[in-house]
């Protein structure tokens, strides 16, 4: 596995298996970064008592030997050793004891001079990829609460606060923070590969962009239909816009004489166990207002010299997964979240659907109180912790340039905004496609 190193892009940052060999690099490392970050924070004696317990070649051999481990390093074109990580299986904390498959990355060491260069980020992904391989669905490590850099980093790779524990360095005992994250499945949607959007800065922006999504939920029920799918509007909320990595959560609401509400509820009260979470994933499809029928007419290059042209459609669209929460009880839980959920919705879609500003826009608050209340007994909430977002964007980038200009041109042709804007998308992916090459 390679990755560009951001600080020397003349160099790459070289991702490979620890060998035997390794371990006199990984000792002196793994002792420089440790006393960098405790060093202040403990006695020198017992600090190096630490160091030789678990930082010399012999401890890092052992390491290596263990079948429980597995060590990556990472160097660059002139084997400088940049850093190293551990997947540990067989550990674990009470916080995630009950999560699915869980294994630890218990290590991550980068050397001070190639913060910023992409290492970390790359030993990460490389550690989530062997997981994944080995069959795990969650990714759990612990963090000092006083480390904010590699908090930061965490939490912008995926990873949330799931508990505390204590670590015990001589007689110092200091708390780290059980942070985990979860691993994605291998893609549900087909996703042809000119069609792949793996940006999900883009999907959240397109959810954002078209918050109207469909529910999809399959619950056995006696009364119910076993599949149900109803269009809601949802918010979409991160911590940070900016991360590659956070999937995030949706939140919205159904009116409770939905038959999915009914059946949503019916499954709650008959499993109280679930503490008013469904038992099985929910699917939320979003999709972009342009999309359009594609005539072979469009296809100018390709039509002409073989006639091997067909219809097709073209659109963009995001499909969420995930754990979903209902709240469709009578107490003030429930009515603190469709309170903030309706405010926020309201709020977003007044600015971002119809422009005003936030002097200008309609506000719940410009409603009668006792109105409010009355609508938010008849409705129901839902909050989905994200999952997996996956996403693509068909837009002519399997065809040629030739037969792309001609999609473009046959619906700039149209005359119409839809026509315009899917001519536009066109245009866009496939300027991305060209870059890539």
């Amino acid at each position: 596995m390679i990755a560009k190193d951001s600080q020397q892009p003349h160099k790459e940052v070289i991702i490979k298996p620890a060998t035997l060999t390794d371990a006199a690099r990984i000792a002196e490392l793994g002792a420089h970064v440790f006393t960098i970050t405790f060093g202040h924070s403990v006695e020198p004696h017992e600090l190096n008592a630490f160091l030789e317990e678990s930082y010399t070649e012999a401890s890092i051999i052992n390491d290596l030997n263990d079948a429980n481990k597995d060590v990556i390093i990472a160097t660059n074109s002139n084997d400088d050793f940049l850093g190293f990580a551990y997947l540990t299986r067989g550990s674990s904390e009470p916080c995630v004891e009950n999560m699915e498959k869980t294994v630890e990355l218990q290590r991550i060491y980068v050397h001070p001079d190639s913060h910023g260069a992409g290492v970390g980020k790359a030993l990460e992904k490389a550690i989530e990829s062997i997981a994944k391989e080995q069959g795990f669905k969650n990714l759990w490590l612990g963090v000092w609460e006083e480390n904010p850099r590699a908090i930061r980093a965490y939490e912008k790779w995926g990873y949330k606060q799931v508990g505390d524990h204590d670590f015990t360095i001589g007689s110092i005992v200091q708390t780290d923070h059980i942070m985990v994250k979860n691993i994605p499945d291998t893609p549900t949607m087909y996703i042809r590969a000119a069609h792949a959007e793996a940006d999900l800065r883009v999907l959240r922006r397109l959810i954002h962009e078209n918050p109207l999504g469909m529910l999809t939920t399959g619950i056995k029920s006696q009364t119910h239909s076993f599949l149900q799918s109803s269009h809601i509007p949802f918010l979409l909320e991160v911590k940070d816009e900016s991360s590659e990595t956070e999937l995030g959560r949706l939140r919205g609401h159904l009116a409770r004489q939905n038959p999915q509400s009914k059946a949503m509820i019916e499954h709650c009260t008959s499993n109280p166990s679930l503490k008013s979470y469904l038992e099985d994933e929910v699917l939320v499809i979003f999709t972009k207002p342009a999309h359009h029928y594609v005539t072979p007419k469009f296809y100018t290059e390709t039509k002409p010299a073989n006639g091997k042209v067909v219809p097709t459609w073209n659109y963009a669209a995001a499909q969420v997964y995930g754990k979903a929460r209902i709240y469709y009880e009578n107490n003030e839980e429930t009515s603190s979240f469709l309170g903030r959920a309706i405010s926020d919705l309201t709020d977003h879609n007044e600015r971002g659907a119809m422009g005003y500003t936030a002097e200008s826009q309609w506000k719940v608050s410009d409603a009668p109180e006792k109105y409010v209340e009355l609508l938010k007994r008849n409705i129901i909430g839902i909050e989905i912790e994200v999952t997996k977002l996956e996403g693509k964007f068909k837009m002519s980038q399997e065809m040629g340039h030739g037969d792309r200009e001609g999609v473009i041109k046959g619906f700039e042709g149209l005359g119409t905004e839809v026509g315009d804007e899917v001519a536009r998308v066109v245009k866009e992916r496939g300027e991305l496609k060209d870059q890539k090459k």
